[in-house]
């Protein structure tokens, strides 16, 4: 399946369209136009592109999910083009009426919209009454020397991903002709180290949660030891993602906070590539099973799919992160975050000689690069085993 160009001529002048290229049930060749026309052949170009990406890396498998992607690339560049947005625009007028647009059409979620939000009221003070087509590299490295000792590098980073955001836009838009973000000069950041727990600490640790009597504790921590889950996709598991007799589990959703501040569901993962299918080893497939017993009658009783709720509620990650930290603290454990633990699963699977491309799907990571990037610690390790280890390396330590 791809997306090619078709020449076509209206009124003797030159006219690009996209067409969709298929095999149907038949396993026949097959073309459908994606009502996607220009005179300008870049732009059409560039739509090409966009929508083949998206098949290359299986992010659209089916042919209404690549009409409804190309219907959603146009009437965005439609509204932009249609828009009062010019050249004219300040900064706030602009920023605005990108990020509201981004949030309509479902590009960004409800967390990250209050996020960038939270970033525009600070940039606005800065940016807020500029026309776009005046913004200089000069004005954003002058905005981070000011920002740099006020606000967290975390931070910073959010507010340069908000104006990274805005400059990418007017350049698509014509507005600006340069990407001023190429020489923006960012403070180096000051690396918070995240304690990793060693093999014999991760063994002592889930023998101390065994004897601790929180069963829901127990099992997020085991999830993320054995499969190496955010706490997001750990307190978004619901049972009908696990396929008990195959030993199978598929993320494919995740908590968040919506905008009114209340810990919610979405059927979604935190990139494209987040949505996955693990493998569950016999011993935590077991547990899965206990467990799903135990609480049966409060599943029914919430009326709830959730394996982790509070009344039918979702957990927030936040909650979870304070209720391992006072584990921690009440057993006198070294501290670290349910995100160390992840880390140690990617360092242990490394350790032990498995390919970086699986360690990298079985993280959710967009790209093996970030893994490397994340790990190359570990590579360097000559101690590597054969992968084929890892199951009875789990059972020994767990």
């Amino acid at each position: 399946m791809r997306v090619k160009i078709q020449k076509r001529k209206k009124n003797k002048l030159p006219i690009y369209a996209l067409v969709l290229v298929y095999n149907n049930e038949e396993g026949k060749s097959t073309t459908k136009s994606l009502k996607m026309t220009d005179t300008n052949l870049q732009k059409i170009e560039n739509y090409r592109y966009r929508i083949n990406d998206k098949i290359k890396s299986n992010r659209i498998k089916t042919v209404d999910e690549v009409i409804s992607i190309a219907e959603s690339i146009f009437t965005e560049d439609s509204f932009i083009l249609n828009s009062t947005l010019h050249s004219k625009s300040n900064f706030k007028e602009y920023s605005r009426e990108i990020i509201d647009y981004k949030f309509k059409i479902k590009n960004i979620s409800e967390k990250t919209y209050k996020t960038y939000n939270t970033a525009l009221n600070h940039l606005n003070e800065y940016f807020g009454n500029i026309r776009v087509i005046d913004l200089k590299t000069r004005m954003i490295n002058e905005y981070i020397s000011k920002k740099t000792n006020e606000i967290s590098s975390s931070t910073l980073d959010q507010h340069l991903t908000v104006l990274n955001l805005v400059v990418k836009s007017a350049l698509r838009d014509d507005i600006l002709n340069k990407d001023i973000m190429l020489g923006i000069e960012k403070p180096k950041k000051k690396k918070k180290e995240t304690y990793i727990y060693s093999e014999e600490e991760v063994s002592t640790l889930v023998d101390a949660l065994r004897d601790y009597g929180d069963e829901d504790l127990y099992l997020r921590i085991q999830l993320i030891l054995k499969l190496g889950l955010r706490s997001s996709e750990v307190l978004g598991l619901c049972w009908d993602a696990i396929d008990f007799n195959n030993q199978l589990v598929h993320i494919k959703r995740i908590t968040s906070r919506n905008l009114d501040g209340k810990e919610v569901l979405e059927d979604r993962t935190k990139t494209d590539s987040s949505n996955r299918i693990l493998k569950l080893s016999n011993q935590l497939t077991e547990e899965l099973k206990e467990f799903k017993k135990r609480n049966l009658f409060n599943s029914r009783l919430y009326d709830t799919q959730l394996l982790f709720h509070k009344k039918g509620k979702p957990i927030a990650s936040d909650i979870f992160s304070n209720q391992f930290k006072n584990f921690l603290k009440k057993n006198d454990l070294p501290i670290t975050t349910v995100h160390g633990l992840r880390h140690f699963y990617g360092s242990l699977l490394i350790k032990y000689g498995t390919p970086i491309t699986e360690v990298s799907r079985n993280m959710g990571h967009a790209n093996p690069t970030i893994t490397t990037t994340i790990y190359a610690h570990e590579l360097d390790d000559p101690t590597k085993k054969s992968a084929e280890f890892m199951d009875e390396l789990y059972e020994n330590i767990f």
